[in-house]
Parts: C-alpha cells; sequence; structure tokens
C-alpha cells in the first residue's frame, strides 16, 4: 500500500517536519548569502558601506530568517495542502526577510511607514510565489 504525499506529510514526526522545514531554510541561506558575497567580490566593501552595514551583517541576517522561516515551514507542513494556508506562510516568512534586511540596512533609526515597503514587498513576492509552487506540487501530485 502507497501512501499518498499528504498522508506521508501527516505521518512525519514534529523532528522530521523541523528538519525538512531547516533543509529549506538552509538552501534560502546559501542562495541569498552567495549572492552578498559575489556582490561583494564585484563590488567591493563599498557597497554594504554605503548603507552603514557589512556582508557579516547581512549574512547573519540571513541565517537568522532561514533558521525562524524553516522552523516556521517545518511546523506548517502538515497544513501546507491547503492553498490558504500556504499562502499565508509564504507572506510572513517574506515578511521577515523583509524586515530583517530593512534591519540590516537601516536599524530603527529613524523608522518610518514608508519603510514598510521593503517587508510589504517581499511578503506580497513571497505569497506569489508560495502559490505558484502550490500550484505546481498539485499537478505533480505531491499536494
Amino acid at each position: 500500500m502507497t501512501l499518498s504525499a499528504n498522508e506521508r506529510s501527516n505521518r512525519l514526526s514534529i523532528g522530521q517536519r523541523l528538519r525538512w522545514g531547516l533543509r529549506w531554510g538552509l538552501f534560502y541561506v546559501v542562495v541569498f548569502g552567495g549572492l552578498a558575497v559575489i556582490l561583494r567580490v564585484i563590488d567591493g566593501p563599498q557597497s554594504f558601506a554605503q548603507h552603514s552595514t557589512s556582508l557579516e551583517a547581512f549574512i547573519e541576517a540571513y541565517v537568522a530568517v532561514g533558521v525562524l522561516g524553516g522552523l516556521l515551514l517545518g511546523l506548517a507542513k502538515p497544513w501546507l495542502r491547503f492553498v490558504a494556508v500556504t499562502a499565508v506562510v509564504g507572506t510572513v516568512i517574506g515578511a521577515m526577510i523583509g524586515f530583517a534586511l530593512l534591519l540590516t540596512n537601516e536599524g530603527l533609526n529613524g523608522f518610518s511607514a514608508f519603510d514598510l515597503i521593503l517587508p510589504g514587498a517581499f511578503a506580497i513576492c513571497a505569497c506569489v510565489v508560495a502559490i505558484k509552487l502550490h500550484g505546481r506540487a498539485k499537478q505533480m501530485g505531491k499536494v
């Protein structure tokens, strides 16, 4: 008897789900941390210094969001078969990324409502990507 993807997902222990989410978080850290390193190599340290930040601060932010986002993703795994849950989780993780980058760039000094554009944009993009990935997984029979 073969189990469907939903049944397999529901049978995973909390530890297995968290490890699954952390793998996705690590993938995020490697991809976006790699892009930051490439920017540093191409443009030099001034690319970060112009914004009163550093490559190390960006990497730390990526690691923090990767871990937190991965844990959230792992905890939500049994409910990701529902597109609404997928959209909410994507939105929350996208907002976390935007806020981490905002804090890395400017901190809370002079924080204004305008600064919410970055986390909002990341939240919307992540929501759209999550919905698209959900549709793709559904087509493949994984949801």
